[in-house]
C-alpha cells in the first residue's frame, strides 16, 4: 500500500515539476510571497483534480471530439495571452515594494485574490495537461483498477493530486522566502520574463488551432 501511494505520489511530482505555463504563473506570482505562489498552485490541483475524475469516471471520451479540442486550445489561448499580458503590464507599472510596510496595497490584494482562479484556468484550459490525464494517468488507473477496487483506486489516484500540492508548497515556499530578499527590481524583471513565456505558450496553443483546423 505504501509503495502504491508512493508512487502515485511522484506520478503527481512529475506532472508538476516541469516548467510550463503553471509553473512559469506560480513563479511570478510567488516571488511576491509563499501564499501567492502556493494558491496559484492550488488552483492547478483543483485543475488536476477536475481532469481526475473526468478520466476516472470514463468521460475523457468526450476529448476525442474535434470541436472539444479546438475549444480547449482557443480557450487556452485565450487565456495564456491576457496573464501574459497582465504581467507585462505588471513589468511596465511596477513602482517597487517597500519592505517595512505591513499592509499591503490593492494591487497585492488583487493578485492574491486572482491566485487560485489564475492557477486552475491555466491548468483546466492546458492542452499538455489533458493529454497527461488522458494519456499517462489512463494507463496508470487501467494497472491501479485491475487490482483492487474502484474505491481503493480512486484513493490512490488522490495521492496524484498530493503530489501535485507538495511540488507547488515546496515551490511556493521556495520563492516566498528568497523574493523577500531580493530586490524590486528582480521582482520586476520576473514578470517581464514570465510574462512573455506565457504569451509564448499562448500564441503555440494558437497556432495548434490552426494547423489542426487545416489538417
Amino acid at each position: 500500500m505504501i509503495v502504491e501511494i508512493l508512487i502515485a505520489i511522484l506520478i503527481g511530482i512529475s506532472l508538476a515539476a516541469p516548467v510550463g505555463p503553471t509553473t512559469t504563473e506560480v513563479i511570478k506570482r510567488g516571488v511576491n510571497g509563499f501564499y501567492h505562489g502556493f494558491l496559484t498552485g492550488l488552483g492547478a490541483a483543483a485543475a488536476d483534480s477536475t481532469y481526475l475524475l473526468i478520466v476516472f469516471f470514463g468521460l475523457s471520451v468526450l476529448f476525442l471530439y474535434p470541436l472539444a479540442k479546438i475549444v480547449i486550445w482557443v480557450f487556452g489561448c485565450i487565456i495564456l495571452v491576457y496573464l501574459g499580458f497582465i504581467a507585462i503590464k505588471d513589468f511596465i507599472q511596477f513602482k517597487g515594494i517597500d519592505p517595512q510596510s505591513k499592509e499591503e496595497d490593492n494591487s497585492a490584494k488583487m493578485s492574491i485574490r486572482w491566485s487560485f482562479p489564475a492557477g486552475y484556468l491555466i491548468t483546466v484550459a492546458n492542452p499538455i495537461t489533458i493529454i497527461f490525464w488522458i494519456g499517462i494517468f489512463g494507463s496508470y488507473l487501467s494497472s491501479v483498477i485491475g487490482g483492487v477496487t474502484q474505491l481503493s483506486a480512486l484513493f490512490y489516484s488522490f495521492f496524484v493530486v498530493v503530489g501535485v500540492v507538495l511540488w507547488f508548497f515546496v515551490l511556493a515556499l521556495v520563492l516566498g522566502k528568497g523574493g523577500k530578499r531580493v530586490g524590486g527590481k528582480f521582482l520586476k524583471y520576473v514578470s517581464l520574463v514570465c510574462g512573455i513565456i506565457l504569451i509564448g505558450f499562448g500564441i503555440w496553443f494558437g497556432y495548434q488551432v490552426l494547423t489542426y483546423s487545416h489538417s
